[in-house]
């Protein structure tokens, strides 16, 4: 793990992708080539990488199931 963040209530599905792209942001400025993400199934989480933010912004290799950070699957 390498984030944990407390909030009150859910977080927005646009807030979760901002998280999510500038931690792998972070992980490939250092090296580390990201090959999967987990999700628990949550709605703002399914949001966020499937139906709207991350997955739907993928022009390289449009699958329903990846998503595109600085260039990399």
């Amino acid at each position: 793990m390498i984030a944990y963040y407390f909030t009150v209530g859910s977080i927005s599905a646009s807030n979760l992708k901002s998280i999510i792209a500038n931690a792998i942001l972070k992980l490939q400025e250092i090296g580390v080539i990201v090959k999967a993400t987990v999700c628990d199934q949550d709605s703002t989480q399914k949001k966020a990488i499937f139906s709207k933010e991350l997955c739907a912004e993928n022009t390289i290799d449009a699958t329903p199931y990846t998503f595109v950070i600085n260039n990399n699957k």
